[in-house]
């Protein structure tokens, strides 16, 4: 048995600790004494897991063009960001497309350290709402009602990789489609839709457990009593994901997303898009202009429709320190133990005996959550 140690400092009490490894498995965790450290400003934590990702530097998933070394470029991207688990994320597209990507995600995740970081696919429309607002950057030509039958297609091409679905439920046959995702173990959240408040509820019962981005794909006006967000609040069977890159929602808004949702029910997910990493500008997208900011918005700047994010989740967890008031163990909860327990990976979240070793270093300097190390399954992917 291969035995392994590193330390670092705990995201508890910042106490010196080592974590024991062997076989891509933590068997011991302890308090060690300050002469023992490795580097005195390192803290030990368990990896980033990220419920939505798109892709990032020129990658897109939801394109004709993916390919297997494209998706393998993107992943060893993401390790270098601390996220050692995350969810390829589909968005809509027509059928075709949809089936190339899912079969080339498919095929990556058959290789053994693609695989481990990649448990399964984010299917992110195309059964959304059209209406203006709604939709996002969703293409509406695209959009359609929920089929069971060519669900089944799509899940084929994925070799059943397809986990998490995110679902307008106010479509036709929508509260249906969730009872049989239910019934398949598929996970479902609610987003880029309309729905009304006896609606959501209907979705829950039916098997909906999370929102999708709460607080974006949400019309600019709304009624300020029926409207998508007060449901979704208020039921607390939904766990709700949300972008905490500093411009999708505000200070304010991320703030009271925490306090109504609590330290369990809350996500951060980055919402990565090809664009992420790239230098500002103007940018083909589907046939349309997207704009790169300065500030690192990507959209259609004449619509005001944000198009996705290109901050990484590292990132959010230091806005969530700024301007929800979590410490750095709540934080990091809300980007490991939280969306593992969404997507039931029961194997890794968390720094305890008996799970996974996914396991970063990081030091935290001027407002910056700083990568030194990121391993997967007790193997080192990423060394700064």
């Amino acid at each position: 048995m291969n035995e392994q140690r590193i330390t670092g400092l705990s995201l508890t009490d910042e106490l010196p600790t080592a974590v024991w490894f062997s076989e891509g498995v933590i068997h011991k965790v302890e308090t060690i004494p300050a002469s023992e450290l490795e580097d005195p400003d390192l803290y030990l934590a368990p990896g980033l897991i990220d419920n939505q990702v798109n892709g990032y530097k020129g990658v897109d998933f939801s394109s004709p063009e993916l390919s297997p070394e494209k998706v393998r470029q993107t992943v060893g991207e993401i390790w270098q960001m601390g996220v050692t688990t995350f969810l390829p994320t589909l968005i809509t597209m027509p059928e075709d497309i949809l089936l190339h990507s899912l079969h080339i995600l498919a095929e990556s995740m058959e290789q053994d350290d693609l695989g481990l970081s990649m448990p399964g696919i984010h299917l992110e429309g195309p059964y959304i709402s059209d209406q203006p607002g709604y939709r996002g950057a969703h293409d509406p030509a695209w959009i359609r009602p929920p089929d069971w039958n060519e669900f089944k297609r799509l899940q084929s091409a994925a070799n059943g990789k397809i986990t998490q679905i995110t679902v307008a439920p106010e479509l036709p046959g929508g509260i249906g489609f969730i009872e049989k995702c239910r019934q398949n173990r598929i996970i479902v959240a609610l987003g880029h839709h309309a729905a009304p408040s006896n609606i959501i509820h209907k979705a829950v019962e039916a098997g909906a457990t999370v929102s999708t981005h709460l607080g974006n794909a949400c019309a600019n006006m709304i009624d300020r009593h029926n409207n998508i967000l007060w449901a979704q609040l208020a039921n607390d069977n939904l766990m709700a994901t949300i972008i905490a890159d500093g411009h999708h929602l505000t200070p304010d808004e991320l703030c009271v997303l925490y306090k109504v949702k609590g330290p369990d029910n809350l996500v951060i997910v980055s919402d990565l898009v090809t664009f992420g990493g790239l230098a500002p500008g103007e940018y083909s997208w589907n046939g349309r202009t997207l704009t790169v900011s300065s500030e690192g918005t990507v959209g259609y700047k004449n619509e005001q429709i944000l198009a996705g994010a290109t901050y990484a989740l590292k990132d959010g967890v230091i806005n969530m320190m700024r301007f929800a008031g979590c410490t750095l163990e709540k934080s990091i909860d809300l980007a490991s133990r939280n969306p593992a327990r969404l997507n039931h990976l029961y194997d890794r979240g968390i720094l305890h005996a008996g799970f996974r070793a996914d396991i970063i270093r990081f030091r935290v300097m001027a407002q910056q959550l700083q990568i030194a190390e990121t391993w997967v399954s007790g193997k080192c992917v990423f060394k700064s």
